[in-house]
């Protein structure tokens, strides 16, 4: 099992409530959300898997980056208490 962060540039259309249902779905719904744009899952795919499957969901010219983290390993400022917990759990 590996934790993801997950960010994104919607150009033309900006449909956020596609990707989100995407990464929702890559996930298993075990994510957080700690800024506008960033999403960090937990998913037993790879960072390939990942992105290949959340290009289902974006347009040709949007822009997507998938990146395995170290969930052990990170600090933050003025994140909503719901994605610490998250992170902490």
């Amino acid at each position: 099992m590996a934790f993801y962060s997950i960010t994104y540039d919607l150009v033309r259309n900006r449909d956020y409530e596609k990707i989100a249902r995407g990464i929702k779905n890559i996930s298993n719904d075990y994510w957080a959300k700690p800024t506008a744009s960033q999403w960090i899952i937990r998913s037993e795919k790879t960072s390939e898997q990942v992105r290949d499957f959340l290009l289902n969901y974006i347009d040709h010219d949007d822009i997507l980056f998938v990146i395995k983290v170290d969930i052990g390993n990170w600090h933050s400022y003025n994140v909503q208490k719901s994605a610490i917990d998250w992170l902490k759990s």
